[in-house]
């Protein structure tokens, strides 16, 4: 696994307040659910452990004993499901303010497994002591609810759009959701950061390389989208991606 960096671990003034309350992620995360100066978030920047990872660094593997929640803080995560027989597909990706582990906290392992696309940077968390402190404070345990409603939500999208979806709605989709969590995070604009390849994107989305690469010729050509760089692109119709994408 990555580097360790234990910049709040035990910590309780004004230095781990200062790191958490610069956290790009602190808005959109688990820590949401704490004002800034709050006992919660003291013990909250008390509990957690920076993990920074290099790109094709393993961060969990499935199966594993799932002591910890991780919150990631930046950069991209790429999540993999590995069936009985070897054979494996993307469920998803994982960027500011999205946690990591939470279906672990019930059944005590990694469902899946987790790779930095990018330098990603995390936050660690003990799921016991989380646990303590969600008795602790309603607040985190409301907060918990709610980001795993949203990881059912997201859960029940890819499974119309791996089911109903025609090719380049499922193109058009997934660069809408890219632009949304972007959003959520507080970076807006026309923009999008794709950091994943065309093959991680079609085995995400059920589709060959080849049929990735002509759907976003395709947008390109349409005119609503253009190839800023490599992992750059520009929605420039929006409308027209919302339609694609609500098609089915």
């Amino acid at each position: 696994m990555g580097e360790v960096v234990s910049i709040n671990a035990g910590m309780r003034g004004p230095e781990a307040e200062a790191r958490c309350a610069a956290c790009p992620a602190r808005r959109s995360g688990l820590c949401a659910a704490a004002d800034t100066g709050s006992e919660l978030a003291c013990r909250l920047g008390g509990l957690s452990e920076r993990v920074t990872l290099e790109p094709g660094d393993v961060l969990v593997r499935q199966g594993d004993a799932a002591r910890h929640v991780f919150a990631v803080v930046a950069g991209t995560l790429k999540v993999t499901r590995v069936m009985a027989d070897g054979r494996a597909q993307i469920s998803g990706f994982l960027s500011g303010g999205e946690l990591l582990g939470l279906p672990g906290m019930e059944c005590g392992t990694y469902v899946y497994e987790a790779v930095a696309l990018t330098r990603t940077s995390v936050c660690r968390f003990n799921r016991d002591r989380l646990v303590v402190l969600t008795d602790d404070f309603p607040a985190v345990r409301r907060r918990l609810l709610a980001m795993t409603a949203g990881e059912l939500a997201a859960a029940q999208e890819q499974m119309l759009l791996l089911g109903r979806k025609s090719a380049i709605e499922k193109v058009a989709s997934f660069l809408l959701q890219l632009q949304a969590k972007a959003a959520r995070r507080g970076v807006g604009g026309t923009r999008v950061q794709v950091p994943m390849s065309r093959a991680e994107i079609g085995d995400h989305l059920g589709l060959t390389i080849e049929t990735v690469s002509r759907c976003v010729s395709k947008l390109k050509t349409a005119g609503s989208i253009r190839l800023v760089d490599t992992h750059t692109i520009e929605i420039r119709d929006p409308t027209a991606l919302s339609e694609l994408a609500a098609a089915a």
